[in-house]
């Protein structure tokens, strides 16, 4: 995996590097087109308003680390997390009235 301490901001020549080898030159021509929209931390989340709205992810998520996920369907989602998130509006808006 490609060390990170290495990438630039310069997402291009990030991609184009000897690390990024074992992505053929179409799928880095492609990567080299993204956008980086927010780096996430250890314990963060992505996809969920996809499950929320019913509709396909708007976002591509590429890693430069190693990772372990954790994969939820839209009905573990709605019993798990939204509740929670559910729970959690409540209580800042019960705060500010």
């Amino acid at each position: 995996m490609p060390d990170p301490s290495k990438l630039s901001n310069d997402s291009s020549s990030n991609i184009n590097n000897e690390e990024f080898s074992f992505w053929s030159q179409e799928v880095r021509d492609k990567i080299s087109s993204f956008t980086e929209f927010i780096a996430l931390d250890t314990g963060k989340s992505f996809g969920e308003m996809a499950l929320v709205n019913n509709k396909p992810r708007g976002a591509t998520i590429l890693w430069t680390e190693d990772w372990h996920f954790a994969v939820m369907d839209q009905e573990d989602y709605r019993n798990t997390l939204m509740s929670l998130e559910a729970k959690h509006k409540e209580s800042i808006i019960y705060f500010l009235s």
